[in-house]
């Protein structure tokens, strides 16, 4: 019986996941590939914790994106692109204002500046932006 009740918490496990994924597929092709009864899941779903579950895993998603965000802002912005560069200068001020607010934000804080250091490491060319025209010094 442990060994069903372990078996299940890792397929509920695998669901909550499965829900928090956007690109995920049908509930049918998830019942099928973890040998589970949609009934199974409606249940699991009606679980006074399992929203919360999602909700927890979502979070962490999206947090997981935050690096690969903010290098497309970046490098969008180097390009000359002018919504990027908007973009990525309220970036900046909504960090400032999180370090300023709340210096618990350390992780966040950390990915900006390691964006900065890579920025560093990598074209050194100074841009200037012009109504969405980039133009190098010459």
């Amino acid at each position: 019986m442990t060994s069903e009740v372990t078996k299940l918490e890792s397929v509920k496990y695998k669901f909550i996941k499965y829900i928090a994924d956007p690109e995920r597929g049908t509930l049918d092709e998830f019942a099928k590939a973890n040998n589970c009864s949609r009934r199974q899941l409606a249940r699991w779903k009606k679980q006074p914790d399992f929203r919360d579950l999602v909700i927890q895993e979502v979070e962490s998603n999206l947090f997981d994106a935050v690096p690969d965000v903010y290098s497309v802002i970046k490098k969008r912005a180097k390009q000359g692109d002018f919504q990027f560069v908007k973009l990525f200068m309220e970036q900046m001020e909504l960090l400032k204002e999180l370090k300023q607010d709340q210096p618990t934000n350390n992780i966040m804080i950390q990915i900006l500046n390691d964006l900065r250091e890579n920025d560093q490491e990598g074209d050194k060319e100074p841009r200037h932006i012009v109504e969405g025209e980039d133009t190098r010094e010459g």
